[in-house]
């Protein structure tokens, strides 16, 4: 809702089908469309336990070529960790 220099168009109003963005109180600002003809940016944090994953790889593909011996034949090979991962 912060725009010095009123760059932002006015953000629709009630019954449209735009969002309206700002507060609905009796405060000064307007409410600007930030979205329209624009861009924002969000930033993300994003955690990785490669070796629980790599853990857990190990772990089905042991488990896979145990119970369902008959993979092999149709893969040609024994599942692996990789394959698991893929």
């Amino acid at each position: 809702t912060h725009d010095p220099m009123n760059v932002l168009p006015d953000a629709a109003t009630r019954g449209s089908p735009y969002p309206r963005f700002g507060r609905d109180d009796d405060t000064p600002c307007t409410p600007r469309d930030f979205s329209r003809n624009g861009t924002f940016m969000a930033i993300r944090v994003l955690e990785q336990h490669v070796g629980s994953f790599e853990s857990a790889c190990e772990h089905i593909a042991r488990n896979t070529n145990a119970k369902y011996q008959h993979l092999a034949s149709i893969l040609g090979r024994n599942v692996t960790p990789d394959w698991v991962a893929a």
